[in-house]
């Protein structure tokens, strides 16, 4: 069986720690505590480049997964290439999923409609969940929380702002 990626596209406060969890308890599917990978590490990947050498790259992501708010607590055997971003975030996704014993993995970190341009370069065809909420209920939710957003006018432009954004990169897929 080919592997398949699901990516969960959504605004925070939206229910997809939730899905994430269920879709976690499926025998093929492994779906684990984000870390963020692409947007921690896309806005610095040129400094990779110039090193030349992406075991930096693999080394960095990999204790930004093991740090003890993702607590991956995975070991790697580093391939002999790594030749993107896309490749080394690939590649790290598929051994949580194999240390799991599970054969696709499923990334739910925030803020993926920004960049779809780039897993839709890398993978041939991936699954991408779109998940919103009412704005109402994200805004009660945002509201239980006591740091970001605090007013109901803040997470109605943050809500209608993201729901654009991911609309506008799903229609270049």
């Amino acid at each position: 069986m080919k592997q398949k990626t699901v990516f969960i596209l959504g605004s925070e406060r939206s229910g997809s720690n939730l899905l994430r969890v269920l879709l976690d308890n499926h025998s093929l599917l492994n779906a684990p505590v984000p870390v963020h990978f692409l947007e921690y590490f896309r806005p610095i990947f040129n400094h990779y480049i110039k090193l030349k050498n992406y075991n930096y790259l693999l080394e960095d992501m990999l204790e930004l997964a093991n740090h003890a708010f993702s607590d991956w607590q995975l070991e790697l055997i580093y391939p002999s290439k790594v030749h993107s971003l896309m490749h080394a975030f690939d590649y790290i996704s598929n051994a949580k999923a194999a240390k799991e014993g599970k054969k696709h993995y499923v990334c739910k970190d925030n803020h993926l409609f920004q960049h779809i341009d780039l897993i839709s370069s890398y993978f041939p065809d991936p699954y991408f969940l779109y998940l919103y909420r009412d704005p109402r209920d994200q805004a009660v939710s945002w509201l239980k929380q006591p740091i970001y957003l605090k007013t109901p006018y803040q997470i109605a432009n943050k809500w209608r702002s993201e729901q654009k954004n991911v609309l506008n990169y799903l229609k270049v897929v």
